[in-house]
Order: C-alpha cells, then structure tokens, then sequence
C-alpha cells in the first residue's frame, strides 16, 4: 500500500482543463460510493444530476478522465482495480454508451448479449473491491457519502412521531390511494384494507393483494411532512416488505411482494439517493 494522498499529482498532470479536474475530483468519489452501495443502474442522466446539473453534454469525456487515471494509477502501483465506468448506463439500453470502448477497445464489437454478460462481471468485480477507500486516500480524494444527518437525529429522537393522531392530508392522501389502486399502478385487486396489521405488529396505511397472490404494501406521506418524516417512510417500505416476504414464506407461499411510498410532496435530494440506494418506489406529487 502507499502513503495517502501520494497520487494525487495524477488528477492534475492527466487533466489539462481546471473544470474538468474538479468534475472528475468529485465523479471518482461518487462511483466509488456506487460500488460500495451495490448500485449498477445508475444513468448518466443520474451522475449528473449528483454533479449538481440539470444537463451537461461533456460526461463520456470526464468518464475518459477518470479511465485515464486508473489505468496510470495501475501502472505506477501495480494493483489490478477494477474500472467504475460500467457502473454509469445509457438509461434506453441499460448498458454504458459506444463511448465505453475507450475503456475496452473490443466493446463495440460484442453483441447486445455478450455486452450484458461482460458489464455485469465488471460491475461485479467493481462492487466486490474491497480496496476503494485506499485508492480514494491514494488519489487525495473526500470520500463521497449521503448526509443525512439532520434527518436521522429527528427520527431518533422520535419527538413528532406518532403523536396527535391521523392529519386530515394523510387521511384524504390514503383514502384516495385506496379507492384508487391505478394510481399506483396496481390492478386485478382481489383484496384491499386500510391499517391492514402485518405479523410483526405494523400497521400499514394501504394494503393490497392482488389476484395473482403478490401483496402491495403502501406508506402515506402527505405534503406537510417533513424530510425526516419521509426518509422514515423509506426505512418503513424496507420492513414493510421483508415482513410480507417472511409472512409468505412461513406459509409456503412464493414472496413476490413490493412496498411503495406514496408522497404529497417531492423528495429531497437527500432523499432521493436513499431512495436510489434502497431501492424503494416512490411516488411524488400525489394528489
């Protein structure tokens, strides 16, 4: 291993453009924290978005970047790392774009199948890495991390939850998503409730079964609740759905169960890479 922060002249003597040295001194990091988080499906629409931009043409470019560095930084340590690029995918093919053959020439010449198989091995071999935060420190590199600090020091303190009862703007949100199932997609209901009690005690604001035995499991935020309020609602879509899948399985029955969070208002940004990182559907907006 070397000393942190030894390589971190690469950045600068491989990147002759100021712009495109801080882009790619904050891409790497984001990546890295992909890998680490088992995230495969982002887009290069979302690593924008992460840069703080609505649109940028120049992205395959900085991506070339951040290639160029690895494999510099392969040579002059000898450490075989695996490439981040094909963490980022063209979000009409699910795969990274033509310009991924700059990363590995014969790209272009494999078929849609063989592309799929060889990303996957990738991003495999990316995300089973163990040795990110050392490159990272080798590079001079701020590890990049979702701060949600703010959030969870209000959810734990549980002082606004579950206090005061039912508001009138979850209510009418939750009756609307009940009598309304298409509005989340969901048809062919052969069962539907309103604080339906799961096994382990929950109560769920809107339950569905559907008529090919999968269940629906839906968290109510209105408009009025705070980002805490809806980042707890993520956390309760991830036990939601863990306890029907082991509701299932102790009856013998395949789980294919989901769980959605159904929100007056939008997300944060913060919430938004929860949301990515846990996988949860969420619908803003609503009513």
């Amino acid at each position: 291993m070397v000393e942190n922060g030894i390589y971190s002249h690469l950045i600068d003597e491989l990147i002759p453009q100021e712009k495109s040295r801080e882009l790619v001194k904050e891409i790497i990091p984001i990546l890295v924290r992909w890998a680490k988080q088992g995230l495969t499906t982002r887009t290069y629409d979302d690593l924008i978005k992460e840069l703080g931009y609505e649109r940028f043409s120049g992205i395959g470019k900085q991506l070339g970047y951040v290639d160029d560095i690895f494999k510099r930084f392969v040579e002059l340590t000898g450490e075989e790392i695996p490439t981040l690029n094909a963490l980022v995918k063209s979000k009409s093919t699910g795969l990274p774009s033509p310009g991924f053959s700059y990363v590995y020439t014969s790209y272009d010449d494999m078929s849609e199948c063989e592309k799929k198989i060889f990303v996957t091995g990738l991003n495999k071999e990316a995300i089973e890495y163990e040795q990110w935060d050392w490159v990272l420190s080798s590079l001079g590199l701020t590890p990049s991390f979702i701060d949600t600090t703010a959030s969870e020091t209000v959810i734990r303190l549980g002082k606004f939850f579950g206090s005061g009862g039912e508001g009138e703007n979850h209510k009418i949100l939750k009756e609307y998503v009940y009598n309304h199932p298409e509005v989340i997609g969901k048809k062919d209901i052969k069962k539907r409730d309103m604080e339906h009690i799961l096994l382990s005690g929950d109560r769920l604001d809107v339950y569905f079964e559907l008529v090919d035995g999968s269940k629906v499991a839906v968290e109510i935020k209105p408009s009025t609740s705070p980002d805490a309020d809806v980042m707890r609602g993520l956390y309760q879509c991830v036990k939601y759905k863990a306890i029907l899948d082991a509701e299932d399985k102790v009856h013998g029955d395949r789980a294919n169960n989901s769980a959605i969070l159904v929100i007056g208002g939008e997300l944060s940004p913060e919430n938004c890479k929860v949301r990515d990182t846990l996988g949860i559907i969420v619908l803003e907006k609503m009513m």
